[in-house]
């Protein structure tokens, strides 16, 4: 296999030698000359014996030659050598091993004095380092601690002195740190003196005239002085002190600007208002000294709530002077909308209004109807929508349409607490809903939905839902395009700024169309509404047991018109009566007015269809029967609820026409019947001209059967 691999070679290089070429065969002889010559030089180089060769091989071998002769001479000169040395140790062990002990004593004295220079050294550094600290010579503490880093840093490394290591590292740490406190302490002092930090005021307030400055360098020295450092006045729990003197300032100033300094820089300052920035000046120190007081102030609210309170006010009253509304006109606002203190100002008012809400539902006086009687306004209600109404006032003040929608969530969110609550209490008043609480929750929940839908229809909240709207309607679009990532964020000043672009054809309405309270408005209602039905339920029920023998009188066989001396109710009609004139009489001492006409308009067109139902279509009618239901509905049902309405006969029209088909002559009433059956296209005009309105052709064919004289023809 060699034989063949080097066989392949060779006719690669005859191949290249020839060119690769087939018909190269003339050029053999030129090759083998080549070959020869070759040969030549290589046997010439590997003259070994050839005295006057210049081959690398035979130097080579000359200089191995000449090395071989000195190993040989050494090897016969050393061992003398160490014959030599093995006697002189032989002689010398006893002295070793006598001096062995004294030395190793004297070498761990070496050491131990070497240790204590070395503590020694590190003693000095530390004293140098605490005494150019006390001197408040910083440069030079950080030099000494530099060194003496470097002086240990060896010993910490290499040292196998593992208790000086450690001591070493442990010296270094607490200079380094006893230093950084130093000059954290230093660094601090600096910072409070520049007034760092620099909190934006996301406003554009550009920097006073030079005589308006002059102007307030006076006051700025007194408002230092006695609202900063140790003085008594300078209280965080009394902001009263510092925005009541900023205030006065700029109100005892405000002529004195007006009439001399206003008029006099006009001519060489057109451009300066030095009224509007000489109170900037004055409020941008309130708003400094706010914003210093308020981390101290986050973990007491009480402080903290009466330090808003202050500060809301100052801003209505620096608005009565005609200063703020504008973004060069910085209120103490400016300070309430940092994130923190919104976010804090959020959670007291959510507490507080929580802790109001538990002492308006435990009063005594919880349910009782609060001035006018006819408008059945409990305290529960008035006081939720007082606290409501403040929260309002409190935050309608804020810039940003965004912080406001925060409070409008926050109120929507305890009026549905509230509403949660009130069904709770509404679960254990059902069994006796008349005579409970169920009046006064059903008042609550009507005055406020009453009110609810008045403040939606406030400019300020369309606005706010308006807003709230676009902004719902701008997620949903960017939910629908998610697969196009944008590179601005979605927030609400984006999409204030950016034109609407509906997808569909009503979201240019959006905002428009509904208003901020009407899901607790619609929620309310349906409290409303379960209540009311509640009560007619109950009223029905009573009238249920109590109507059963009237209704099962013998209306089939009842004496004849002309056999009754005078018309009067039903004797067995009274009880039913009784209770119905009962329940209305107490309803109405109970519930408000608009509320308790729900109920009795309700309750009139229930009776209605039970009466019709269950009386007029369960039973039979003689002549005598008829004219006793007519006289019982028309003269005692439809007049109780004659002293509630001018026109109570609309309530009950099946009834009283069902009391009018009973009542007609005989011959009327087939002719009437024959009309209906026969044209029932003209069931209307007859049932019209035949006084009965409010049924229809069938119905009216029923009633008719029901009359004895006609139910056998």
């Amino acid at each position: 296999m060699e034989s063949t691999r080097h066989g392949a070679a060779l006719f690669k290089k005859l191949n290249s030698m020839l060119d690769g070429k087939g018909d190269g065969f003339d050029q053999v002889q030129s090759v083998k000359e080549r070959l020869q010559k070759r040969k030549d030089e290589l046997e010439k180089e590997l003259a070994i014996n050839n005295e006057g060769s210049d081959s690398g091989l035979s130097k080579l071998l000359g200089r191995a030659q000449s090395a071989t002769t000195q190993i040989e001479a050494l090897s016969c000169t050393i061992e003398p050598l160490l014959k030599d040395c093995d006697s002189f140790v032989e002689l010398n062990r006893k002295l070793c091993d006598h001096l062995s002990p004294t030395l190793e004593v004297e070498e761990n004295r070496l050491k131990e004095r070497t240790y204590r220079a070395f503590l020694q050294q590190l003693t000095q550094l530390s004293d140098a380092l605490r005494e150019q600290l006390a001197l408040g010579q910083v440069d030079e503490a950080l030099s000494r601690l530099q060194q003496l880093h470097a002086r240990t840093a060896d010993v910490v490394s290499d040292s196998r002195c593992h208790a000086l290591a450690e001591y070493c590292r442990g010296l270094v740490s607490a200079w380094r740190a006893q230093l950084l406190r130093q000059l954290t302490a230093a660094l601090d002092a600096a910072l409070a003196e520049l007034r760092y930090p620099f909190i934006s005021t996301n406003t554009s307030v550009h920097a006073a005239a030079l005589p308006v400055r002059l102007l307030l360098r006076p006051l700025v020295r007194r408002f230092v002085f006695h609202f900063h450092g140790d003085k008594r006045t300078n209280n965080p729990a009394k902001p009263e002190w510092y925005m009541g003197q900023v205030l006065q300032w700029i109100t005892d100033h405000e002529q004195f600007l007006e009439s001399s300094v206003e008029p006099t820089l006009a001519k060489v300052l057109p451009s300066c208002r030095p009224r509007l920035e000489f109170c900037r000046g004055l409020v941008e120190l309130a708003v400094d000294k706010l914003l210093r007081d308020l981390p101290e102030l986050q973990y007491d609210d009480a402080t903290l709530s009466h330090t808003i309170d202050e500060a809301l006010l100052l801003q209505r009253q620096l608005a009565l002077l005609g200063y703020g509304g504008a973004p060069e006109q910085p209120g103490p606002l400016v300070a309430l909308c940092q994130p923190a203190c919104l976010q804090r100002w959020l959670g007291m008012e959510r507490k507080y209004a929580l802790e109001r809400m538990d002492q308006l539902l435990a009063s005594e006086t919880a349910w009782a109807v609060q001035g006018d009687p006819d408008a059945g306004v409990t305290e529960v209600a008035d006081g939720m929508l007082t606290m409501l109404q403040a929260m309002t006032e409190r935050y309608r003040q804020l810039p940003q349409p965004g912080q406001r929608l925060q409070f409008l969530d926050l109120q929507l969110e305890l009026l549905d607490d509230l509403r949660v609550r009130l069904l709770q209490l509404l679960r254990n008043e059902k069994h006796q809903p008349i005579s409970g609480r169920c009046c006064a929750l059903l008042n609550t929940a009507h005055h406020l939905r009453q009110a609810l839908a008045e403040w939606g229809e406030q400019p300020a909240f369309l606005h706010l839902q308006f807003l709230q709207r676009r902004l719902e309607a701008a997620e949903r679009r960017a939910a629908a395009a998610e697969r196009q990532p944008s590179a601005t964020p979605l927030t609400l000043d984006v999409v204030l700024a950016a034109p609407a672009k509906p997808t569909r054809p009503d979201d240019q309405l959006d905002g428009l169309d509904t208003t901020a309270f009407d899901t607790a408005v619609q929620l309310f209602q349906r409290i409303e509404d379960d209540i009311v039905q509640l009560l007619v339920d109950q009223m029905l029920l009573e009238v249920r047991a109590r109507s059963r023998p009237y209704r099962k009188d013998a209306w089939f066989s009842m004496p004849l018109p002309g056999e009754f001396v005078s018309p009067s109710l039903s004797p067995t009609a009274c009880p039913m009566m009784q209770v119905l004139t009962q329940c209305l009489h107490q309803l109405k001492g109970l519930l408000a007015v608009s509320v308790f006409a729900d109920v009795w308009m309700r309750l009139a067109r229930q009776l209605n269809d039970f009466l019709y139902d269950e009386l007029v279509m369960a039973n039979e009618f003689n002549e005598g029967g008829a004219t006793q239901l007519r006289f019982d509905l028309s003269q005692n049902l439809v007049a109780l609820f004659g002293e509630l309405t001018a026109q109570p006969e609309r309530l009950f029209e099946p009834l009283l026409a069902a009391c009018c088909l009973l009542t007609l002559p005989t011959g009327s009433a087939l002719l009437l019947r024959e009309t209906l059956r026969s044209a029932p296209d003209t069931a209307s005009l007859a049932l019209a001209e035949a006084g009965a309105h409010g049924l229809t052709g069938p119905e009216a064919l029923e009633v008719l059967q029901r009359r004895t004289a006609l139910s056998v023809v």
